[in-house]
């Protein structure tokens, strides 16, 4: 199967055209489509909402081997989740660094931690080009945005209701999804 340009970075839905779309799957859709074969790319990790929960870490790490994973992630860090913010940012460094060692994307979750998420980039660094840092669902204004592309994040936006906003912006550092 012969996979086309990617046009949806990032959907729940099933129904999404595998072809174009990077399916994000909960933890328990993961044993199914590693053994399943489910055509398609995708993306898996622990969303900072989940982050108190019990998560199965070594079956994200094994998806890596897949050549179907085209990104680490939704993960990150959100103010109003029920874990910690450093519980949350201790879930997110391993998603960091799991993507940074298999040179795979990291779709980025972030509500009001954004200078804990400057301080992470910074630390990692802009060294790892394999790896995109990409911030899911960007809806900040035009000035954030900037400031983040100049930080080496790429942004996604919803294309039903961001995508005059991503206009605006460099196309190279932009993507679009339907989440």
């Amino acid at each position: 199967m012969k996979l086309l340009p990617i046009t949806d970075v990032h959907t729940h839905n099933s129904m999404a055209d595998p072809l174009t779309a990077v399916r994000n799957l909960r933890m328990d859709e993961l044993s199914e489509w590693l053994l399943d074969n489910h055509p398609g790319r995708f993306s898996v990790g622990v969303h900072p909402w989940d982050a108190h929960l019990p998560f199965d870490f070594p079956l994200i790490q094994r998806a890596t081997a897949d050549p179907r994973l085209w990104a680490v992630g939704e993960c990150g860090l959100d103010k109003f989740a029920q874990a910690s913010i450093q519980q949350q940012t201790d879930i997110f460094r391993l998603h960091i660094q799991l993507a940074i060692e298999a040179k795979k994307n990291l779709i980025i979750h972030c509500v009001k931690q954004w200078d804990t998420l400057l301080q992470l980039k910074k630390y990692y660094g802009n060294t790892h080009t394999e790896t995109l840092w990409i911030i899911h669902g960007f809806r900040g204004k035009q000035t954030q945005a900037l400031q983040l592309i100049d930080k080496g994040f790429y942004l996604s936006f919803n294309i039903h209701r961001d995508k005059d906003k991503a206009l605006l912006l460099p196309p190279e550092r932009c993507f679009f999804e339907t989440d």
